[in-house]
């Protein structure tokens, strides 16, 4: 099936590259990834499935990338998606509305004042403004251990994975 997807969507890299990234099988290390979404969803999801272990492992990515959840297999506190859907858990929507009050300083009213036009920028703000005590807040409270962050917003963590677009955090 997947040599199938490969000889039928040649021009497909980032589905290539992240089927071969969910599947273990080795990619051309020689090739550079020139888009920042596709680094995002190979080169990091790489290191985080081959480099980080455990069963507790919780992750904090991007807010905006919700689909990097699809090419690690560890859990994600918290993406964009959890906003569009509330009401499957009644216990996690008082927690995520709790972190969002309380943490973010936002709400659900603000988020959706406008509707979800401009719901994707909030919530890039809510995480361009993230920082490191609200972060170890969360390791505290919900036992996050890791920080995916673009390098133009650095944190004071302790790295262990850096490329030119993403740095991985250990908390």
């Amino acid at each position: 099936m997947i040599f199938v997807i490969f000889l039928i969507f040649p021009k497909l890299p980032l589905l290539k590259s992240s089927i071969q990234t969910v599947f273990g099988i080795p990619q051309n290390k020689n090739s550079i990834s020139w888009n920042k979404h596709e680094n995002m969803y190979n080169d990091v999801a790489r290191f985080v499935n081959e480099k980080i272990n455990g069963k507790d492992v919780l992750l904090i990515i991007p807010f905006a990338e919700n689909d990097f959840c699809y090419y690690v297999k560890h859990r994600i506190f918290m993406t964009y998606d959890l906003l569009l859907d509330l009401t499957n858990n009644v216990n996690f929507s008082r927690n995520f509305k709790d972190i969002l009050e309380n943490d973010l300083h936002s709400s659900i009213k603000q988020l959706f004042e406008d509707g979800a036009n401009n719901l994707r920028k909030k919530w890039e703000v809510l995480w361009k403004d993230l920082d490191e005590d609200i972060i170890l807040r969360w390791k505290e409270r919900h036992g996050v251990t890791h920080v995916i962050r673009e390098n133009e917003f650095p944190l004071n963590f302790p790295i262990i994975y850096q490329n030119q677009f993403y740095a991985v955090y250990k908390i």
